[in-house]
Order: C-alpha cells, then structure tokens, then sequence
C-alpha cells in the first residue's frame, strides 16, 4: 500500500517526510546523525545532555563545556546539511536556560523540550 503523507509545516519550515528524528542523549544524537537525518528532508536533532568532555572535570565546570560543545556540535551539523536541525533540550537540568541560549545564538531553526515546562524561558523572552 503506497500512502502519500502530507508534509508538516512548522512556521516556514516545511519537513518531507514528516519525521522528526528523536533527541537521545550522552553523545548518542550528534552532528553525524542529525545532519543525516536533515539531509532526507526530515527533522535531525542533537541531544544537548553530556555532550561534552565533563568526566574528571570540576562541576563548576560543567555548564561551559556542555555549552561549548553543544556550540560544536551544531556548527558541525550545519557544515554537513542544509537541512533542518533542531536541539532537544531536557528542562529539568539545571543548565537548560544556557543550553537555550547556546542553540539560539547558534540559530538553531528548532528547540524540542522536555522533562519540565521552560516557563521562566517565556516570561524572560516576553512570550
């Protein structure tokens, strides 16, 4: 049986086939696979959790270099797609708000999030 499923259009974004590739996490969903992902027309996601180089490192630390490394990680996701790729960001770690930040300064074109509910995110960017 041949179905014709109907793209999904997310703002002016247009994702064909309509598949978003899930976010799993501690290097799991990076570059390769979301750029592989994007370049079928689908939605590739990199996991913002335990990206980076964090074992033996000071927890003080941490933030920075979760944050750099998701930093890596998308410009390196660009480099191989021109596709669509999003971050799955878990709400409910402590560095969420900067992980946000990380990908939109990064122009991320999605933000998928969950554990929690990013309020505080709505109410500091006025929505």
């Amino acid at each position: 049986m041949n179905k014709n499923i109907p793209s999904l259009k997310i703002g002016d974004l247009t994702i064909s086939p309509p598949i978003i590739q899930g976010g799993m996490g501690v290097r799991v969903s990076r570059s390769n696979l979301a750029a592989a992902v994007a370049n079928e027309g689908c939605v590739g996601v990199i996991a913002g959790v335990g990206l980076g180089k964090f074992e033996g490192l000071p927890r003080s630390e941490y933030e920075a270099v979760n944050n750099e490394a998701l930093r890596q990680e998308i410009r390196k996701a660009r480099s191989m797609s021109k596709g669509i790729i999003g971050v799955n960001l878990m709400v409910a770690l402590s560095n969420y708000e900067s992980l946000a930040k990380t990908a939109v300064e990064e122009n991320i074109d999605l933000i998928i999030s969950g554990a929690g509910l990013p309020l505080s995110v709505f109410l500091t960017a006025g929505i």
